[in-house]
């Protein structure tokens, strides 16, 4: 992608072709390394694929992964030490100022992807020092935000943080809406959906700086605006900030009172909630994500923290770079793609497609009209009923699998391990078993539940396949 982006420039430079032509290209490129993250068999590299998120500005995966993990671990730390006092505060000083670069020599004979997900379970202080030590292995000599980053810049930022006061100012906004009318988002650091009563929309917002001195602090809120705008269907809401939104000293933080039948869109800088709402949305975060009893269309695209939806009716495409994701008692059609971390579903009844690169997949109490499951690295645990007439897929190329199928499930079922074992429990006796189970090969079965209607097809390239009866 280097490369061609070089060829690009120079040809636009020379007026070979226009900066049109050069957006075109782009964002097919773009969309052919996208495509491909999630299309491609084989052993991931995130060394190779551009991000596929929202406002990306790296050349690779990688580059987005340490940034929003280094971001993410700064964003803690700022955050604890202007909220704690006292000793707690102190003692957490003085760890800053003991930072130091720990053996690399730990980490040197992991793959790629096992020292990533290391990274992402840590916590504060951690996560600066294994960076540190990051800096220190050849897989990452090549990745732009590990050559920029230093442990001593980020010591230095934190004493800073810590030193600064705080103002805030909070206003109250009203503006008429018409059903199917749409909020832009621009960059607010955390938003909180909620449902108006009335067809306005209504806006409560915070203005929140930090400063070297008090009265610095509260010019600084007190200059910071609001603006709103209309354009067609589309009421923007965006603030001031240019250089700031992604950054430590100014923050806008913003609670949404949406009338029945409107959407919200946009680029939110930290976290967003939702709870209690009807309404159509489509956010990309940086940070957290959580919906509560939401009727609606929820498309998210995350980056790093967790996603959390419960009792969803609608459809769902959720989307994240480096965290887990949680789904339970939802309704809905739900489509997942997560490229770090684990995904939990509970009690769902809509449809569910899902495809992991690194990480594990639980599935429990479910009862879906269709399946279609996937994980490059990590486990599939499913439990639930594989309903009459309905298709499963559930494929995991490094990871065992187990299925535990309700006593309701009707299926035609066929498990295949290319060099693992599979093993089925869900027959009362041995001559049963017998009679049901046939072989296609030494690691491969299939057997009809019940009628046999309906598909279940499960293959795991070098895991076990368990299949058992639900007790």
């Amino acid at each position: 992608m280097r490369e061609e982006m070089s060829i690009l420039r120079e040809l636009a430079k020379e007026g070979k072709i226009s900066h049109q032509d050069v957006g075109e290209m782009v964002r097919a490129m773009d969309e052919a390394e996208r495509k491909s993250v999630w299309e491609e068999e084989g052993e991931f590299d995130p060394r190779r694929f551009m991000a596929k998120m929202y406002g990306s500005y790296s050349e690779t995966m990688l580059n987005d992964i340490i940034c929003v993990e280094r971001m993410r671990c700064l964003r803690e730390l700022v955050n604890a030490l202007r909220t704690l006092t006292g000793e707690e505060r102190e003692e957490l000083l003085e760890k800053v100022e003991a930072l130091s670069l720990p053996d690399p020599a730990q980490f040197a004979e992991n793959p790629l992807m096992v020292n990533i997900d290391y990274l992402r379970r840590q916590k504060g202080l951690d996560v600066l020092q294994t960076l540190a030590a990051f800096t220190k292995l050849g897989d990452f000599s090549n990745c732009y935000e590990m050559r920029e980053f230093d442990l001593d810049k980020s010591r230095e930022m934190l004493r800073k943080s810590a030193q600064q006061k705080r103002a805030v100012e909070e206003l109250k906004l009203s503006l008429p809406m018409r059903n199917g009318d749409i909020v832009r988002l621009h960059g607010p650091n955390s938003v909180e959906i909620c449902q108006a009563e009335g067809q306005d929309l209504e806006v409560i917002v915070e203005k929140i700086c930090w400063a070297d001195t008090e009265d610095e602090a509260r010019r600084n809120a007190e200059a910071m605006e609001i603006w709103t705008f209309l354009e067609g269907n589309r009421v923007w809401i965006r603030d001031s900030r240019i250089h700031e939104i992604a950054g430590f000293h100014q923050a806008v933080n913003l609670r949404l009172f949406m009338p029945i039948g409107t959407k919200v869109a946009g680029w939110i800088s930290s976290s967003a909630q939702a709870k209690d709402v009807e309404a159509n949305m489509a956010l990309s975060v940086s940070g957290a994500f959580s919906a509560e009893n939401v009727v609606g269309h929820l498309t998210v695209d995350a980056q790093s923290g967790s996603v959390n939806i419960t009792n969803l009716d609608g459809k769902a495409a959720i989307e994240c770079l480096t965290g887990d994701i949680s789904v339970e008692k939802s309704r809905a059609d739900v489509e997942i793609k997560s490229v770090l971390g684990d995904v939990n579903c509970d009690r769902l009844s809509g449809s569910c497609k899902a495809k992991l690169i690194h990480g594990s997949l639980t599935m429990t109490d479910t009862c879906t009209s269709h399946l279609d499951l996937s994980t490059k690295t990590g486990r599939i645990d499913f439990d639930g009923v594989a309903m009459s007439g309905m298709s499963y897929r559930i494929k995991s190329e490094s990871g065992d699998i187990e299925m535990i199928l309700d006593e309701r499930s009707d299926c035609g079922l066929m498990a295949e391990s290319e060099e693992g074992s599979v093993t089925c429990t869900v027959f009362k006796d041995k001559e049963e078993e017998r009679r049901a189970i046939g072989h296609l090969g030494p690691n491969s079965i299939y057997f009809n539940v019940r009628r046999g209607s309906g598909g279940m097809s499960i293959l795991s390239k070098s895991g076990n396949i368990a299949i058992k009866a639900k007790s």
